[in-house]
C-alpha cells in the first residue's frame, strides 16, 4: 500500500479529500493574514474619519476573498473540478433559488419577532438608533448589510460548498453516497454550530441549535446542489434579527437596529442575551424553515431527490486520458 496512500487516491487521481481540506483551510489562513497585514497596512496612509465605526468596512470582504481564492486553488490543482461544483451553477433556477432564500430568511424572523411581542416578550423601546453617536444609522446600517452579504457566502463557501461536498466524497465508501451525505451533513453541521461556541453569551443549547441551523442551510444545496437557498436565508435572517428587529445576532449585539426592543419571556424560549437561536422559538423556525425549503424546491423544480453528485467524484476527461495513458505505459 506505502506512504502515498495515505495522500493520495489512485482511483480519482487526486488527493484525499482530507488533505483537500486542511489545504485549503491553510489557504484561508494564509490570505485572511496576508489582507489583514495589507489592511493595516494601508490605513497608516489613509486619513481617519471619526465618523466611520473601528470596525473596518474591508474586513468581511477579505474573509471573503480569502475563502473565495483558497476554494479556486484547491479546486484547481488538488480537487480537480470547476468553481461551479461547488453549488454555483448560475441560472435563472440559482437566481430563484437566492431569492426564495432570502424571503425565507425575512419571514421566519419576522414570524419570531411577531410571536415574542403578541406573548408579551418583547417590549419595543425605540426606532432608528445606533449603539454609538459617533457614526450615523445610514453608514452602521450600509455596512451592515454588506457585512452579512460578504457572511452569507463565504460561511455557506466554506462549510456547505467546500467542507461538505468533499466531506461527503471522502465518506462515500463502498459506493455508497447517501451514507456519505448524511455523515457529512452531521458533522459539518456539528462544526457550524460549535464554531459559534466562543461567541459572546455562547451555551452548549445555542451551539446545539446553531447546528440544526446547519442542517437547515445543507437541505437546500442537498436537493438542489445549489447554494442559492442557504446563502440567501443566511443573508436575510442575520440581517434582520439583528439590524432590523433588534435581536442580538448569534449573541453579538447590532451596532443599529430599525427597531429597538427590551428582551423579556423566558430564556428557554427567547435564547435571552444569544438571540433566538438559542432558544426553542429558533429551533423550531428551523424546522419550519426545512420545510419551507422542500415546498420551494417542489414547486421550482418540480421533484425532489438527494442530489447525489454531491458525494459523486467524475473524473474529467482531461485526466482520464492521463489515467489511460498510464495503464498503456
Amino acid at each position: 500500500m506505502g506512504v502515498k496512500y495515505i495522500f493520495w487516491n489512485n482511483e480519482e487521481f487526486r488527493v484525499r479529500a482530507g488533505w483537500r481540506i486542511i489545504s485549503q483551510l491553510i489557504l484561508v489562513a494564509v490570505f485572511t493574514n496576508v489582507f489583514v497585514y495589507a489592511d493595516k497596512y494601508f490605513k497608516e496612509y489613509l486619513p481617519s474619519n471619526p465618523s466611520i465605526p473601528n470596525y473596518s468596512f474591508f474586513q468581511p470582504l477579505e474573509l471573503f476573498m480569502a475563502i473565495f481564492l483558497s476554494m479556486l486553488i484547491t479546486a484547481k490543482y488538488l480537487d480537480k473540478r470547476k468553481m461551479s461544483e461547488f453549488g454555483f451553477h448560475i441560472d435563472k433556477k440559482w437566481i430563484s433559488d437566492l431569492s426564495a432564500g432570502l424571503i425565507m430568511g425575512i419571514i421566519l424572523i419576522s414570524a419570531i419577532f411577531t410571536t415574542e411581542y403578541l406573548a408579551g416578550w418583547i417590549t419595543i423601546t425605540g426606532s432608528f438608533q445606533t449603539a454609538n453617536d459617533d457614526y450615523s444609522f445610514s453608514y452602521a446600517i450600509i455596512s451592515s448589510g454588506f457585512m452579512f452579504l460578504c457572511v452569507g457566502f463565504y460561511e455557506e463557501m466554506q462549510v456547505r460548498g467546500y467542507l461538505l461536498k468533499n466531506l461527503s466524497e471522502g465518506f462515500n465508501l463502498k459506493n455508497d453516497p447517501k451514507r456519505g451525505i448524511l455523515i457529512a451533513v452531521l458533522i459539518s453541521s456539528l462544526i457550524f454550530g460549535f464554531g459559534h461556541a466562543s461567541n459572546p453569551n455562547a451555551t452548549l443549547v445555542s451551539s446545539i441549535s446553531i447546528s440544526l441551523a446547519g442542517i437547515l442551510l445543507a437541505s437546500g444545496y442537498l436537493i438542489t446542489g445549489r447554494l442559492a437557498i442557504p446563502i440567501g436565508f443566511h443573508i436575510s435572517w442575520n440581517f434582520f434579527q439583528g439590524y432590523v428587529f433588534g435581536f442580538p445576532v448569534s449573541g453579538n449585539t447590532s451596532s443599529a437596529s430599525i427597531i429597538i426592543i427590551e428582551q423579556g419571556g423566558p430564556d428557554i424560549w427567547t435564547g435571552g442575551s444569544f438571540g433566538p437561536e438559542a432558544g426553542l422559538i429558533g429551533i423550531l423556525s428551523f424546522i419550519l424553515g426545512i420545510f419551507l425549503t422542500i415546498l420551494w424546491v417542489k414547486y421550482n423544480d418540480k421533484k425532489i431527490e438527494l442530489n447525489m453528485d454531491i458525494a459523486e467524484y467524475k473524473i474529467p476527461h482531461t485526466q482520464k486520458n492521463e489515467l489511460i495513458e498510464k495503464v498503456i505505459e
